[in-house]
């Protein structure tokens, strides 16, 4: 079937689909700007094979209106919190200074825009769960969550949260070393993305979903976090894939020289 004959993954609707990203474009423009000069941005297949970023990891997905919905709702507010800044943290860390002590809720962080923050978080998690994406295999969603996404993000931020779905957002420890990762499902069923040192973590439990999105707390499935012991052992991890993975020609794995990759 042409591109132009296909719909709008998102509405079931529109025709003239955009070459949407997995991430947010912005993802990919900040980790380039970060890299240091003369280095590639790499990137590791689930085949375990290491190369050069040579291009964005898109395809034909959405419609023109839904790629603005994304924009609108969640991509452009998260775009300003997250953009590097010379010599410092970007802006988001700013709001979460308080994470020294304790976890915050929506409601003590008010200079953040909370809806906003988890709108991006499902909206990446959505489109992490359609097949066709080059290099990545796609995570599964149980068909009802799925649909219950989706109807949240067809909302236009409306507060229709999909049941039992709340977001964990934690601050890593700093590091020389940016990482990004994809949607991936780890063990206990979470969905884990990360991008530099701010993670997201999606997870489904009723109890603590219906906990932070009450009122009283700012009426937004989203806790912020910090847990340093579980971001030195991720980074860890992403550390041991990284070195275990399989250099494909003209990439050079941190620490060795230009002769160690195979063809």
């Amino acid at each position: 079937m042409a591109e132009n004959e296909k719909s709008c993954a998102l509405c079931d609707d529109e025709h003239d689909l955009q070459d949407s990203h997995l991430l947010p474009k912005h993802f990919y423009k900040y980790i380039d700007r970060m890299k240091k000069k003369g280095t590639k941005t790499q990137f590791k297949t689930d085949g375990n094979r290491l190369n050069n970023l040579g291009r964005q990891v898109t395809q034909y997905l959405l419609g023109k209106n839904c790629e603005g919905r994304f924009s609108t709702y969640g991509e452009d507010y998260c775009a300003k919190l997250i953009a590097p800044r010379p010599n410092e943290m970007p802006i988001i860390y700013d709001h979460l200074k308080g994470l020294k002590d304790s976890s915050l809720y929506a409601k003590d962080v008010p200079g953040l825009e909370s809806k906003k923050i988890y709108y991006l978080a499902l909206s990446i998690i959505w489109r992490a769960s359609q097949e066709g994406w080059p290099n990545y295999n796609s995570i599964s969603l149980p068909e009802e969550d799925s649909l219950a996404i989706k109807d949240y993000l067809l909302s236009d931020g409306a507060p229709n949260f999909p049941a039992g779905y709340y977001l964990e957002v934690s601050v890593s420890p700093p590091t020389d070393i940016w990482t990004t990762t994809f949607p991936t499902c780890l063990k206990d069923g979470t969905i884990f993305f990360n991008y530099n040192h701010l993670e997201f973590h999606i997870k489904k439990d009723q109890f603590l979903f219906d906990l932070y999105s009450h009122p009283n707390q700012g009426a937004v499935p989203i806790i912020y976090k910090l847990n340093s012991e579980r971001s030195k052992n991720l980074m860890a991890g992403q550390m041991r894939a990284y070195k275990n993975a399989t250099a494909s020609k003209k990439v050079v794995i941190l620490g060795q020289n230009s002769g160690n990759t195979e063809d």
